[in-house]
């Protein structure tokens, strides 16, 4: 292992203060400082991301939406959780002297929790992209989180594929080989760029599990919308019930009116009756009476 790797946490500065956490994390061998010093290197990018942001909007050149106020506005607690992180690695540095001359090795079950978690972002990778084509609104999300989402998922979707070919890519396995480095990067938070334009495997890590683990929006966006479909079902059932209550009485009422029509015309047609043959018997009686004379 190069000194490179060694931190300086423990050595001080012109003012007697100690320097800043400075480890080359892909060199120790150390668990723990090998995932810190990989979260602290993500936080102190995200922080210079977001201070060129916020520049930008001080000078006039750009006009933050809302998201971007947010990334701005999160500047403050994201320089404590750094330093927060910092001050931990020096603890565990100072408290651990050996720690560039340890090898810890790695349990069963921190090889079974790494594949746990990793398929578990297949199927979050999958659950996420099908509820954003059900409802994109469902999801606040960025164009380039969306467009490396979308990439990480054609990885499934071309291993599926090719899965499914049968002879004609067995033991070829080029989108198998594609998927599993993917899905390797992604798990392991790599800070490489998931497609052109788009975010790292370590942010698209971070979103994928605040969309999981802090979804509280997304279940109430989802309940909003059944809640709302359950009443356009309701209405729709309740016009249609007056409907056809309506076309009932219209019907009812027409079948009343023929009948009262069908009743008049039998009482005219039996009182024209009566009066003929009212009519017919004056008529015998005269003829009667005058053979008589």
């Amino acid at each position: 292992m190069s000194a490179q790797a060694a931190a300086t946490a423990s050595q001080p500065g012109k003012k007697g203060k100690k320097a800043a956490v400075v480890l080359n994390f892909s060199e120790l061998d150390d668990l723990f400082l090998n995932t810190k010093g990989k979260a602290l290197r993500n936080l102190k990018k995200k922080m210079d991301k977001y201070k060129e942001l916020d520049k930008s909007v001080r000078k006039g050149e750009l006009k933050a939406n809302a998201q971007q106020k947010e990334q701005i506005a999160s500047l403050p607690e994201l320089k404590q959780e750094t330093e927060d992180l910092e001050a931990l690695c020096k603890l565990y540095m100072e408290s651990n002297p050996n720690y560039m001359a340890k090898k810890v090795a790695i349990s069963d079950e921190d090889v079974e929790k790494a594949i746990s978690n990793s398929l578990a972002l297949v199927g979050q990778v999958q659950s996420l992209t099908a509820l954003m084509v059900e409802d994109a609104s469902f999801v606040e999300i960025s164009a380039a989180e969306h467009s490396s989402l979308a990439s990480v998922q054609e990885s499934i979707i071309n291993m599926q594929v090719g899965a499914q070919s049968g002879s004609k890519t067995f033991a070829k396995g080029a989108a198998t080989k594609v998927f599993a480095q993917t899905f390797a990067k992604l798990s392991q938070g790599s800070d490489d760029l998931v497609k052109e334009g788009g975010v790292s495997y370590s942010d698209l890590n971070s979103f994928l599990s605040r969309c999981f683990s802090d979804n509280a929006q997304i279940v109430q966006r989802i309940a909003d919308k059944e809640l709302t479909a359950k009443r356009e079902r309701q209405a729709a059932e309740e016009a249609a019930r007056k409907q056809a209550a309506a076309q009932a009485k219209a019907a009812a009422d027409a079948a009343k009116a023929e009948s009262d029509k069908a009743a008049a015309d039998a009482k005219r047609a039996a009182d024209q009756a009566k009066a003929a043959a009212a009519a017919e018997k004056e008529e015998s009686k005269d003829t009667s009476a005058a053979t008589n004379d």
